[in-house]
C-alpha cells in the first residue's frame, strides 16, 4: 500500500504540472510566474510495479483510465519543468500543447521537455519516488507548420520499449524504458536506407504530426505530413511499423476515400480497438472538416468512415487535439474541445459534439 501510495502521488504531482500548462494554452489564460514552492525532502526510494501508463490517455483505446487511484493534490512531491524556455504571446498568453508523461510500471516517469526557446526537445527519465534523473537524450525532432505548438509526445510499448518522434519521420526507441544504459535507437517507416541516403532533405519535408500509438503487440501508428516535391514521393497520410521493423502507409485522401482530404488531423493520436484489428484515425481538408476513418490496422485498408464539421474560428484545425477515443460499447467517438463540433455531414450543424463509426 505504501509503494501503491508514493506511485500515486508521484504521477499526480506531475501530471498536475502538466496539465496546468495545457489548460493555460487551451483556455488562453494569462502569463506571469508563481511564488516559490518550499519542496519536502526526497522520498526513499522504494521498489514498485504497477499499471503503467502507456501513452496519450493511457493506452491505445484513449479510456484516459488510471489503475492507481490519485490522491488529493495537496502538496508537490517533486517537480521538474517541462518548458525550459516558455514562450509567451505579447498578450501574455502560452499557446504550446505539451506532452503526456508516460509512467513504466516500475515507476519510471518519463517526461518530454521542450529544451530551448527554438522547438527543440528532449526525453528525461526521473525515478518516481524522487524525482531522480535516471537518463535523458536529445530528440532532432523538427515540427511542422504550426499556429498553437504541438504536443511531442512519447509511448511506452507492452513490452516497455520507450517510443519517441525524430526527424524525417523516423522513430527513436529504447528497449527497457527503465535503464539507464540502454542503447537508443532509431527505425523508418519507408526504409531506413532510404531515410539514410537523403537524411537532410527528408529532416525538412517529412514530419510525424501525431502522437504516436502502440498496439498490443508494439506495433506502431502514427500521421504524418509530407511536402510536396520530397524525394521519396511520399504523400501525407498514416504510417505503420510494425514490431518486426517492416514499415508501411497509406496516404489520407485514400484512407478517407476523398480525395480533398489533405491530411491527418495535427495532434489527433491514432486509436486502437481493444481486439486490435481495427485503427481509427481522424483525416481532414485543408477547410474544417474531414472524417473519422476505420482502417484495418494491419493493413491499413479503409473499412469504413464518418464525417465530421468543425463550427470555429479559421485557425482551429490546425490547432486543436482533438483525437479518437474508444468507449465501453467498442464504438469509437472523437473527443473534442468547446471548439470542436462533429457532424454527419459536411454542413456544419449546432447539433452533437461527437461523431461515431461503425465497429
Amino acid at each position: 500500500m505504501q509503494q501503491q501510495r508514493k506511485r500515486t502521488a508521484l504521477a499526480a504531482s506531475v501530471m498536475a504540472v502538466v496539465t496546468a500548462a495545457t489548460v493555460i494554452a487551451c483556455g488562453g489564460g494569462g502569463g506571469g510566474t508563481s511564488g516559490g514552492t518550499t519542496l519536502p525532502p526526497p522520498a526513499t526510494d522504494t521498489p514498485v510495479n504497477g499499471p503503467a501508463w502507456l501513452s496519450f490517455a493511457g493506452n491505445a483505446q484513449h479510456t484516459a483510465q488510471s489503475g492507481i487511484a490519485t490522491q488529493p493534490l495537496s502538496r508537490i512531491v517533486w517537480r521538474t519543468a517541462v518548458d525550459t524556455a516558455p514562450q509567451y504571446s505579447p498578450q501574455g498568453y502560452l499557446l504550446v500543447h505539451y506532452g503526456s508523461p508516460v509512467i513504466t510500471p516500475k515507476n519510471t516517469v518519463i517526461v518530454p521537455v521542450k529544451r530551448a526557446v527554438a522547438e527543440l526537445y528532449r526525453i528525461e527519465a526521473h525515478d518516481g519516488g524522487s524525482g531522480t534523473l535516471l537518463w535523458s537524450m536529445d530528440s532532432d525532432y523538427m515540427m511542422p507548420a504550426h499556429v498553437w505548438t504541438p504536443s511531442y509526445n512519447v509511448t511506452l510499448t507492452a513490452s516497455n520499449r520507450m517510443i519517441a518522434p525524430g526527424a524525417g519521420g523516423k522513430i527513436y526507441y529504447r528497449d527497457d524504458a527503465d535503464s539507464a544504459s540502454a542503447t537508443t535507437q532509431t527505425a523508418v517507416f519507408y526504409g531506413d536506407a532510404n531515410y539514410a541516403a537523403n537524411r537532410a532533405a527528408l529532416d525538412q519535408q517529412i514530419f510525424i504530426n501525431t502522437p504516436i500509438t502502440a498496439d498490443s503487440a508494439g506495433n506502431l501508428y502514427f500521421g504524418f505530413l509530407a511536402n510536396a516535391g520530397n524525394s521519396l514521393n511520399l504523400v501525407s497520410g498514416i504510417a505503420r511499423l510494425g514490431a518486426d521493423g517492416k514499415g508501411s502507409w497509406v496516404s489520407a485522401s485514400d484512407a478517407s476515400g476523398d480525395s480533398l482530404i489533405t491530411a491527418v488531423a495535427m495532434n489527433s493520436a491514432p486509436a486502437v480497438s481493444a481486439d486490435q484489428k481495427t485503427l481509427y484515425v481522424v483525416t481532414k481538408t485543408a477547410g474544417t472538416d474531414g472524417y473519422l476513418v476505420a482502417l484495418d490496422a494491419a493493413t491499413l485498408q479503409p473499412k469504413s468512415k464518418a464525417a465530421w464539421s468543425i463550427q470555429t474560428q479559421a485557425s482551429a484545425p490546425a490547432s486543436a487535439t482533438t483525437a479518437p477515443l474508444l468507449r465501453p460499447s467498442a464504438r469509437t467517438a472523437t473527443s473534442t474541445s468547446a471548439y470542436w463540433k462533429a457532424c454527419p455531414t459536411r454542413t456544419t450543424s449546432a447539433a452533437g459534439c461527437c461523431t461515431s463509426t461503425p465497429r
